[in-house]
């Protein structure tokens, strides 16, 4: 496991006209492929992203999922995580 996994970060998503804060834990499989898990409204979510974002666990629509993604796209490039 490298430094980046086993991370705990926070992104921020709109929500309407107000930002809502989601804790973000960054991980990997067994093989080693990143993956990231998060609370959305209650209902937990695993994230990857191969050529785009997608559901491993969980249910959200396809444009949470494309949002959400973005949002840890940023924190990434941002933070150098």
């Amino acid at each position: 496991m490298d430094k980046k996994t086993n991370e705990y970060f926070d992104i921020e998503l709109e929500d309407h006209d107000k930002k809502i804060s989601v804790s973000v834990h960054r991980n990997e499989t067994t093989d080693g492929s990143p993956f990231f898990e998060l609370e959305l409204g209650g209902k937990k979510v695993q994230l990857r992203k191969e050529e785009q974002w997608q559901v491993i666990w969980g249910e959200i629509p396809q444009h949470e999922i494309d949002r959400i993604g973005r949002a840890i796209d940023q924190k990434i490039q941002t933070s150098a995580l």
